[in-house]
């Protein structure tokens, strides 16, 4: 583990930075390379950052609407977020059509992806967040996680509160 460490630190190339004591640190504690990881990603420029996070070819296999099979690279939008990679949003603010959300609403086969996961991670999924459209996400917003080889389901109503 220390030699991927390190090779991270050197790819990165941070500067003013104590290697040494970080590889030290590290040893000490390896939970520490999930809080220093994305700090160090958000010092590449954004163009890294995004080929460095997976897209739509290795996440997506298909995404439907009401039984419909969707256009993934149109119908789906792309974004970008520092601490949790690439991220897919159906039914953007940005999408160039707008569904209304009905009974069967979207379903789609994803790949996790687990081989790809640092030896470190003991949990691989997807993470699934369900919110307005126009409303801003973060790592922190309420979410789901979808695990490998599981069937996830979400049912959704509104409520509204007077």
């Amino acid at each position: 583990m220390m030699m991927i460490v390190w090779n991270i630190i050197k790819y990165f190339k941070v500067l003013n930075v104590n290697l040494e004591q970080i590889l030290t640190d590290i040893g000490k504690n390896p939970a520490l390379i999930k809080d220093l990881l994305p700090f160090m990603l958000a010092q590449l420029p954004l163009e890294n950052q995004t080929a460095l996070s997976w897209d739509y070819d290795d996440l997506f296999v298909w995404a439907a609407y009401e039984r419909t099979e969707l256009n993934i690279l149109k119908d789906i939008v792309t974004w970008y977020q520092t601490t949790m990679g690439n991220c897919f949003t159906f039914n953007h603010d940005n999408s160039s059509r707008k569904y209304d959300l009905r009974y069967s609403g979207f379903k789609t086969l994803m790949r996790v992806r687990q081989d790809e996961y640092l030896s470190w991670v003991d949990t691989a999924s997807l993470l699934v967040f369900v919110h307005p459209r126009g409303e801003t996400i973060m790592s922190e917003s309420v979410r789901y996680q979808a695990g490998p080889g599981e069937e996830t389901s979400l049912f959704v109503s509104k409520v509204y509160m007077r």
